[in-house]
């Protein structure tokens, strides 16, 4: 049977003269490897406004308004690496629902939830977008959508790494003919041999996934279609199918 879920605060229309409120974000830590191989990141946060567009900031404050759902992006990156903004996947959530003692608490599970948000967002408002009227409600359950992503059938399909799900598709199909937990399945992987010479740890700009410890000249990595990039302690390899380019950072 088909699961469509309704949709809760998600409508973006001009709120300017709503009451809008600062409010602190606490963000969770990053995997230890991360650390171990780069040290403790920096920051970049963005946040959808009430008119659709993106704000951004990299002190750990933000303006919301309590009168629509806000999601939350927050970036790690290395300056002094080369490592900028927007390489690694966001940690994130969404306001109202991630609200606690007077804070937002973003997590990375969250940033899903954000990416997801905008996604939809996105094709919503795309010329790809053929559907007169969207099957979108501005009453999305995210509460329930939160529950589908824990359950074992989920977990089963997808692995430890829902950034393995495109959540541009799901947003596609959602926009399309409303949602369907069917569509969140794992995209497919290919194994690549890499001829790097290389002993040591690579991690990707995930932090659900496992690292990869690389001994002797290739490293095998699992990617889909789409570009994937993966970082060890002195370089950045961009990879597909198709090629691979290896950048040493300081």
């Amino acid at each position: 049977m088909k699961l469509i879920i309704f949709f809760i605060g998600f409508s973006i229309v001009s709120c300017r003269d709503s009451a809008q409120q600062d409010y602190e974000i606490l963000l969770p830590p990053v995997p230890q490897v991360w650390r171990e191989l780069l040290g403790e990141p920096e920051w970049y946060i963005e946040w959808i406004n009430p008119e659709g567009s993106l704000e951004s900031t990299t002190v750990r404050s933000i303006r919301v308004g309590s009168e629509w759902t806000t999601p939350i992006f927050a970036y790690p990156y290395w300056s002094a690496h080369g490592i900028e903004p927007k390489i690694f996947k966001p940690a994130g959530g969404l306001f109202p629902f991630d609200y606690t003692d007077k804070s937002i608490r973003l997590s990375w599970r969250g940033g899903v939830d954000a990416v997801f948000y905008q996604e939809i967002l996105r094709y919503a408002g795309s010329e790809k977008n053929k559907t007169k009227v969207p099957r979108i409600s501005p009453y999305f359950n995210w509460i329930k959508f939160r529950e589908i992503l824990n359950e074992e059938t989920i977990k089963k399909t997808v692995g430890n790494d829902l950034w393995n799900v495109d959540w541009s598709a799901v947003a596609r199909r959602t926009v399309e003919s409303g949602f369907d937990k069917r569509s969140i399945v794992a995209r497919e992987t290919h194994n690549l041999h890499i001829p790097i010479e290389y002993t040591g740890t690579w991690i990707s700009t995930s932090a659900f996934a496992e690292p990869i410890y690389q001994e002797g000249e290739y490293l095998i990595v699992n990617i889909p279609a789409s570009p994937t990039i993966f970082v060890s302690e002195n370089a950045i390899l961009r990879c597909s199918l198709a090629a691979w380019i290896l950048m040493p950072i300081p």
